[in-house]
């Protein structure tokens, strides 16, 4: 598995030009919700402040996200995706999923159905003891 992991990301590394794996999830991440708080959307991926601080900086510049101060608290910074980081949202997602029906295209679709059943229980029952990283779950504005 880890194996097959290293190189799916390999792969997505060398494919998908501006937007990593990474940028991808915290795209993801804040595209579902508007605008987030940068330390909900930490807690959300289990960083430390500084990592999203650092990433969202790096998003920023790259014209895929917007920060701004929370008007009823300017200490706090809200973040938000851009029309741009929409685009690339979807195109990397897109390619992703193209990456994976092409390396499945032989794959039986029941055995398909499976394999996404297992995965899906296999992450719940890992993710069980750990603190909760759904998009829902963060406070939106």
């Amino acid at each position: 598995m880890g194996r097959a992991t290293r190189a799916t990301a390999a792969h997505w590394e060398s494919t998908n030009g501006t937007v990593g794996r990474s940028d991808l999830g915290v795209l993801k991440c804040i595209g579902g919700h508007g605008e987030v708080r940068m330390g909900d959307l930490a807690t959300a991926l289990q960083v430390h402040p500084s990592v999203i601080s650092r990433q969202v900086c790096a998003l920023e510049k790259l014209g895929l996200v917007v920060r701004r101060a929370d008007p009823d608290d300017g200490r706090v910074g809200l973040i938000r995706v851009t029309e741009e980081g929409r685009v690339q949202m979807h195109d990397s997602t897109r390619a992703f999923a193209a990456f994976l029906s092409d390396r499945m295209a032989g794959w039986d679709p029941d055995k398909v159905a499976l394999a996404a059943d297992l995965i899906y229980e296999i992450s719940e029952s890992l993710g069980a003891s750990e603190p909760a990283t759904t998009t829902e779950e963060l406070t939106t504005v």
